[in-house]
């Protein structure tokens, strides 16, 4: 059957979306996981995050100025970096048909932002699988820094290639860790 060009057009939106916000992490203000072992944070620097973490709560926008601030986060923070940058895009708006989640595995100790067509979406006491999100639907994970839409054939993506995002080993690793695991709301949207 293939994408609709309705499907096409949601995807472009989600992906330039994505591409913009993730750049912030190359562009504007790098931030380092501590917990990525190819990332070489001090212990010294570790600790002092951690500590900071304990402090400030887990709204998403004190999460993101956490790591604004000193330079690291986890899936957590840049999670929330993420979604803070995207709730404020015009582009990405109900009326559209564009419902933007912070979400998390049950089973999968992992946070990272999905948007999705389907109305169900905002349902809080939900969980779901990578599938349900329809073919449209979009991961966008900050601690990998990377974006993909889990719901295409491999057919549409030798088709569209501007809608397939090749991942390096550690993406490859999380997306499959991602796509079989039950995801639940994570947080609320920014305060």
């Amino acid at each position: 059957m293939g994408l609709s060009p309705q499907n096409l057009e949601r995807m472009r939106v989600r992906r330039d979306c994505a591409k913009n916000v993730l750049s912030f992490f190359k562009d504007k203000k790098p931030v380092k996981s501590p917990n990525n072992p190819f990332a070489f944070v001090s212990s010294a620097r570790q600790d002092a995050f951690y500590d900071l973490r304990e402090e400030t709560g887990g709204s998403a926008l004190a999460g993101a100025r956490l790591a604004l601030h000193t330079g690291l986060g986890n899936c957590d923070e840049k999670g929330k970096i993420v979604l803070t940058g995207l709730m404020g895009n015009p582009q990405l708006t109900l009326a559209r048909g564009h419902h933007v989640r912070l979400c998390a595995g049950v089973d999968y100790d992992h946070v990272f932002v999905v948007i999705s067509s389907q109305h169900w979406f905002y349902e809080f006491h939900r969980n779901f699988t990578i599938e349900q999100i329809g073919v449209d639907g979009i991961v966008i994970d900050g601690w990998t820094e990377d974006w993909y839409f889990p719901n295409i054939t491999k057919w549409d993506a030798l088709k569209h290639p501007h809608y397939w995002h090749t991942p390096n080993p550690r993406q490859e690793w999380v997306r499959h860790k991602v796509k079989t695991c039950q995801i639940e709301a994570y947080n609320t949207p920014p305060d």
